[in-house]
């Protein structure tokens, strides 16, 4: 992520995306911080879990620290 001097922010990796299929419970990449729950406990998981990277990145901008990381 990266914020140039305008103030905009922009997405700049998107270089492990992949085609989404049912049978994904195997198929955990990202950042663990960015990472749904059913994904890093390696359930299937659909596009909710899209979703949390982009609540947990809109958090970091609202508030300007990043979320605790617990066990």
């Amino acid at each position: 992520m990266e914020t140039p001097a305008l103030g905009y922010l922009r997405i700049t990796d998107f270089g492990i995306a992949r085609v989404w299929c049912p049978e994904n419970s195997q198929d955990t990449s990202g950042t663990p911080g960015y990472m749904a729950p059913e994904v890093m406990c390696k359930q299937n998981h659909g596009i909710a879990a899209d979703y949390f990277a982009v609540g947990v990145i809109v958090y970091e901008c609202m508030l300007g620290k990043v979320i605790p990381q617990t066990r």
